[in-house]
């Protein structure tokens, strides 16, 4: 199994490839001026340089990573060398310097040949990132930063046309149920009215059967009042 040491020179040397590949490339990547939503370097670079591009910039920030904690510990041989070489010199600074050495010694952990296989692989990513960020960049960096403006706005147009296809999708499903709810309404209402209508016959009929019985009342006292006149 590989160690992480050598997963690292691996992706190392990909890293170097892609950025001899890119600085090797022909062409000049000119100024550029996004203009509503096209720019003049967006057909400056191929759409393979630019996933190499990507690629490599993504590959520099992962070794990146990585050499941070590989520097720490050759620092701490650095350090370590030096106070060894202080402490041979004048032996009084031991109890100084003694708390100091122990936690270097904690940190220093590379053999003598593993030190100096980092520091080559140091050197290596440092020239790698140097190309990169002197070659590569300012021939590249524009053109991607446009593309990617550009997907950007093309993925927030598809995004918004696919929210108002659902909404007007959703209108559409509404439409037969605000239909049925309508047609209840109106037929709710027209009972009402039928109702109302019916309760007001009842009501008149009511009342006009009172009045009949109080003429015939009335009738009947007339005639009452007639026989005994």
């Amino acid at each position: 199994m590989a160690t992480e040491f050598q997963r690292a020179c691996r992706a190392l040397e990909k890293l170097q490839e892609s950025v001899s590949q890119l600085a090797g490339a022909q062409g000049e990547v000119s100024d550029w001026i996004v203009l509503a939503t096209t720019s003049a370097a967006e057909h400056s670079i191929s759409e393979d340089e630019r996933i190499a591009f990507v690629e490599a910039e993504e590959k520099l920030l992962h070794l990146e990573e990585l050499t941070v904690k590989m520097r720490k510990k050759c620092h701490a041989h650095e350090e370590l060398q030096r106070l060894q070489a202080e402490l041979e010199r004048d032996a009084s600074i031991g109890e100084v310097l003694l708390g100091r050495i122990a936690e270097l010694q904690g940190t220093a952990t590379y053999g003598r040949n593993m030190l100096e296989k980092v520091n080559s692989f140091l050197a290596q990513f440092d020239a790698a990132k140097e190309r990169f960020t002197s070659e590569v960049v300012p021939r590249f960096a524009a053109a991607v930063a446009a593309h990617e403006a550009e997907e950007a706005l093309c993925n927030e147009r598809e995004h918004r046309q696919a929210e108002l296809e659902r909404s007007r999708a959703w209108e559409e499903q509404q439409k037969p149920l605000e239909e049925l709810l309508a047609s209840s309404e109106k037929r709710l209402q027209e009972l009402q009215l039928a109702q109302q209508d019916s309760e007001w016959l009842r009501v008149w009929k009511s009342s006009r059967h009172l009045e009949m019985s109080f003429e015939e009342v009335a009738r009947d006292a007339r005639a009452t009042k007639s026989i005994y006149s």
